[in-house]
């Protein structure tokens, strides 16, 4: 059992070049004698050297596969973060449509009330005229008494009164169209950017 072990070491020796020189089929009789093998094992140098190649070429081939397989993760990765971007666009951008849908009904409903008061506050001026047309021309306003010049007065001024109350609610009411109008077309160009995200993600 300690020759065979000696054989063994001597193999080593000249299988890896210590001490002589590399000798593959010298270690490989060695080893064959240390294991008592009945025939011996010869090694052909050209199919070695074949199987070195072809060792290398599938070692650079799985090299190239890696890195390619790298490339593919990251650019898979960086079309996960994209994907999660626009998808993010996309929800801000709803959110912003939603809040500014919202914002357009609320001015809206204002606006309607703006031209109901305004529709009612003109009638009120109009019957407000004929009212001081009839006094005026029943009662000269040279015969009238003191306490009717101040009637005649009063009604004058409630004339001019709603005269300036309707014309604020005039321009109010031109304001809150304006609004109307810059928040509609805000509106529409957001349904366009979220239609843009949209195509961009089915792509």
């Amino acid at each position: 059992q300690g020759f065979n072990r000696a054989q063994i070491n001597l193999a080593f020796l000249y299988e890896k070049g210590r001490g002589v020189n590399i000798d593959l089929n010298r270690a490989l009789e060695l080893y064959r004698q240390a294991s008592q093998l009945p025939e011996a094992i010869v090694i052909d140098r050209s199919e070695l050297e074949q199987s070195r190649r072809e060792t290398e070429a599938l070692r650079r081939d799985l090299q190239a596969k890696g890195s390619e397989l790298d490339s593919s993760r990251r650019e898979q990765e960086s079309l996960r973060r994209n994907l999660q971007a626009k998808g993010s666009e996309l929800e801000s951008s709803r959110q912003k449509q939603e809040a500014l849908r919202r914002s357009l009904q609320a001015r809206s409903s204002e606006l309607s009330r703006a031209r109901q008061e305004f529709n009612q506050k003109e009638s009120t001026l109009q019957r407000d005229r004929e009212r001081l047309r009839q006094e005026l021309e029943q009662r000269p306003t040279t015969g009238l008494s003191p306490a009717e010049q101040q009637k005649v007065e009063q009604m004058r001024a409630d004339v001019e009164r709603q005269n300036r109350e309707l014309t604020q609610k005039q321009e109010q009411i031109r304001q809150l169209e304006e609004q109307s109008k810059h928040q509609g077309a805000k509106l529409e160009s957001l349904q366009n950017e979220g239609s843009s995200i949209k195509e961009h993600l089915a792509q």
